[in-house]
């Protein structure tokens, strides 16, 4: 890095609290067509937590056009200040205070333009619908004002629009509205009772279509639900309503938290950065992510939906009503609420299927990340741009380490723990330390050693080898190690011995008592565990339900990994020795001993579907490229594709009989949501190897009404490089043309594979469609997303034309949005597993896109990965 940019680093390290903080405040804001006009009264009072003899005013503003500026201190005549003449960086500044003052307010009038702010960040308009997003640091570009969260006040806010906005909405609870005949204008004041940071601040003006429930609390208190869409879209909002509901419900049963205003309203907007925002009663969602029906969204959908709705509305206690001291510590709110939501899913849904797909989440985007240049720990220690920082590590890794946590502890003493942290901070802002801390205090556990994780960088290795001692007992031999070692971690490993005739045996570590299943703290670089009198035969099932966010290396044969896929109890276990050998058959031209047992289990009526799908499915290419070593992604995508084909012919006998005996039995195609599953996985793989039977299946399935079937059938159609696929997938966009979220699916599918060779024509083509917005996220990562991680033949061109591509595309994007272009680009910086020659080559366009002075997002990003 530059010295220059050097400074512009934020360290954890250097956090200091604000002299004066902002108690309450007013909000006076007028839309028009062109301009904003937004004036604020900010009433300061001293933070006793600072014992600086100087005192100073901080406050940020950016992209913000001031009328004025007034000071206003012990009540004396306002000092007008040249906001110019106080700037510290481009984004602060700093007013020093007479040491006795005891009264500030400040009073500024800034001009905004929402309709020409395309980072989406602060006030910006949205299918001609006014909305924010603060968090992490938009609220400056609002407004002046101490823009960070460990300054919490109280909002009061007026909005006033012309009239034919339908609906004027804020945090908490409306006061008053009314119009204005003479500049045909209406009004609203809202008024938010609890205290909170500026990146919880939430805004709406728009003509919209509402659609309303309630809910009554276990205190009998009714809130009022409300969902605002764009007109025409209410219709699809009935689920997302049910999801609030069984949300509410399930907090207050498990954790005894109620909501805490009199309504709660989340608005769909069509331009997001982010899947959605926990706004303190108002809750502002990417479109996707709300809008939904069996019609146009598919099971993994819906599912994926009810998820997100119920991690915002869990952060109204774990993030909003306890928020982050600083930035360093967002792990505090996301890890925490990742893992409520997980534990939500888990209560409703498949709890196994769950679990395993929240891993192959952690293992396809946060193991490549703690491997590469962008890795840090889940509480890093400095950044130049915090938004580069909502990352995997952060929300899913930060999950598990605190799961792991949950699972040490029990989970009754964990959940306990957690009300008691809410009930010491609330209304307060807190760090890691604090949320351990009380953890610690009301159960009575040491969880010191797990301090560690907050600080770790990298991928941890858990290494388990097998040995005898001289009186030939079992000795298990552990060893943990990383690329970036600080220490020894605790590493929780839950384990059972399965013996050869597949029966778990009891037994003890240590003094412990004796039992089928025991949970060892590892806490050492290197231990041996001996257990008496216990056969060195047995296969044992490590690391349970993954119970530790490591990546566990044994010394398992295949005969072991076969043994655990038939005997164990432990659907995670099962599942991940089937990826073991997976992966370990695909170096093999015999893999009968797999396929045996998959034919054994697709017979079998009383095998969980759901499961069966999963232990199908081969390991992604991103889960191939991490079991390599200085790789061509092209060679390992040309032989993962080949042992897909040859597995498959394996099973195409048992898979083709059961789709065909699950027709026989079901009409209209109603089936159950494991039996989708198991569908999802057979069928476009079946049809991959040419079955005709079964892409005659596929042809019907494209003319479901269920999304869930028709995307089966298309994705079949995709993997059989048919000459209709085109055809149908022409028939496709044409039905929902006029719905977007499904027009994503359609550009997804588009940009995900290389039709008839065509090479770049076709994506290329896409961003030229009638349909297609540079400035809306969720239609480049359709395109450009999909493009990097499915389409490997063109991404990773030995020609370089994919790579050249996806530049050109980021360099135009990172104009427009560069919380996007940041995002886009980390497909070409995770090279570390490749060949050096193949590094040097994606080095190239990095370094291109560094030339053409990139926005501070994406300079941090590929700085990273190029040094």
């Amino acid at each position: 890095m530059t010295s220059k940019t050097l400074k512009k680093i934020i360290f954890r390290k250097n956090y200091k609290p604000l002299s004066w903080v902002v108690k309450s405040l007013f909000l006076d804001i007028k839309i028009s067509d062109d301009i904003t006009i937004v004036s604020s009264k900010l009433f300061f009072k001293k933070n006793n937590t600072n014992f600086e003899k100087d005192s100073f005013l901080v406050l940020n503003g950016k992209d913000l056009i001031t009328d004025y500026f007034f000071l206003i201190l012990d009540g004396f005549k306002p000092k007008k200040i040249n906001v110019n003449s106080v700037f510290i960086d481009n984004e602060t500044i700093k007013i020093k205070l007479p040491k006795n003052t005891k009264k500030v307010i400040v009073k500024s009038r800034v001009q905004i333009f929402p309709n020409k702010n395309y980072s989406l960040e602060g006030l910006y308009e949205s299918n001609k619908m006014i909305c924010s997003q603060c968090e992490p640091e938009g609220f400056r570009k609002i407004t002046w004002f101490p823009d960070r969260p460990d300054n919490l006040s109280i909002f009061t806010v007026r909005i006033e629009t012309p009239n034919d906005f339908k609906f004027l909405l804020s945090n908490g609870n409306l006061i008053k509205q009314g119009n204005n005949k003479k500049s045909k204008t209406k009004f609203v004041i809202w008024k938010d009772p609890i205290p909170k940071p500026s990146y919880l601040f939430a805004l709406v003006a728009g003509n919209l279509e509402k659609s309303s429930d309630n809910f009554v609390t276990k205190s009998n208190k009714k809130i009022s639900l409300e969902i605002f869409t764009d007109i025409g879209n209410s219709k699809y909002s009935k689920f997302a309503l049910k999801s609030l509901k069984r949300a509410m419900k399930w907090e207050e049963k498990e954790y005894d938290l109620e909501y805490d205003l009199d309504r709660y309203m989340i608005v769909a907007v069509n331009h997001f950065n982010m899947g959605a925002m926990e706004n303190k009663g108002l809750n502002l969602f990417n479109s996707k992510y709300i809008l939904s029906d069996p019609k146009i969204s598919t099971d993994s959908d819906l599912i994926n939906i009810e998820s997100i709705i119920a991690h915002e509305y869990f952060h109204n206690w774990t993030g909003n009503r306890v928020t982050c001291r600083d930035w360093f510590q967002l792990t505090l709110k996301e890890g925490l609420t990742v893992l409520r939501d997980q534990q939500f899913t888990e209560s409703l849904r498949h709890k196994s299927v769950k679990r395993i797909e929240d891993v192959i989440l952690l293992r396809n985007i946060q193991f490549p990340e703690d491997r590469g240049s962008n890795k840090h720990s889940i509480r890093p220690n400095q950044y130049l741009e915090i938004n580069n920082f909502y990352t995997p590590t952060i929300y899913e890794k930060g999950a598990e380490v605190i799961r792991m946590i949950s699972t040490f502890m029990g989970e009754k003493k964990f959940k306990d723990g957690v009300k008691f942290y809410l009930k010491s901070f609330d209304g307060k802002a807190a760090t890691c330390e604090d949320f351990l801390k009380s953890l610690e205090v009301s159960s009575n556990v040491l969880l010191k050693d797990f301090y560690k994780w907050y600080d770790q960088i990298g991928l941890v290795n858990l290494h388990i080898t097998r040995s005898k001692d001289k009186n030939n007992n079992l000795v298990i031999n552990l060893t943990q190690n990383c690329k970036d070692y600080n220490h020894p971690l605790p590493i929780l490993i839950k384990f059972a011995l399965i013996d050869k005739n597949g029966k778990f045996i009891k037994f003890k570590i240590k003094d412990n008592t004796l039992k089928k299943e025991q949970m060892y703290l590892f806490k050492k670089k290197k231990e041996k565990l001996i257990f008496r009198e216990i056969n060195t035969k047995v296969v044992p099932s490590f690391l349970r339900n993954f119970s530790a966010p490591v990546n566990m290396i044994t010394d398992f044969s295949p005969k072991d990994y076969l043994h655990i896929l038939q005997y164990d109890d432990d659907n995670f276990n099962k599942w991940d020795a089937a990826q073991s050998l997976h992966l370990y058959y695909s170096n093999q031209p015999n893999r009968k001993k797999l396929t045996d047992n998959i034919n054994n289990f697709l017979k079998d009526d009383n095998f969980d579907k759901h499961i069966l799908s999963l232990i199908i499915k081969p390991p992604s290419i991103e889960e191939f490229f991490q079991n390599s070593k200085k790789v061509c992604p092209l060679e390992i995508y040309k032989k993962r594709i080949l042992y897909i084909k040859s597995f498959f012919r394996q099973i195409e006998k048992n898979g083709e009989n059961w789709i065909l005996q699950l027709l026989k039995d079901k009409s209209s195609y109603k089936f159950s949501i494991n039996q989708k599953a198991l569908l999802s996985t057979l069928l476009p793989n079946l049809c991959l190897i040419g079955n005709k039977k079964m892409l005659d299946v596929a042809y019907d399935f494209t003319f479901s009404k269920v999304m869930t079937i028709k995307m089966i059938g298309l994705n079949s159609f995709l993997n059989s490089k048919n000459k209709k696929t085109l055809y149908l997938l022409n028939k496709f966009y044409e039905e929902f043309s006029n719905n977007q979220t499904v027009v994503e699916k359609w550009f997804t599918l588009m940009a995900s594979h290389n039709f008839m060779k065509n090479g770049l024509k076709t994506v290329k083509s896409l961003l030229n469609h009638e349909k297609f917005d540079f400035k809306n996220p969720n239609l480049v990562r359709a395109i450009l997303g999909s493009f990097q991680k499915s389409n490997i033949e063109l991404f990773h061109s030995d020609d370089e034309t994919g790579y050249q591509f996806v530049s050109d595309q980021v360099i135009k994007i990172d104009k427009i949005n560069p919380q996007v272009s940041a995002r886009t680009i980390l497909p070409l910086t995770r090279y570390s597993n490749y060949k050096i020659s193949r590094q040097n080559i994606m080095k190239k366009y990095l370094k291109k896109i560094m030339n053409e002075k990139p926005s501070k997002d994406l300079f941090e990003i590929i700085n990273k990965a190029i040094n």
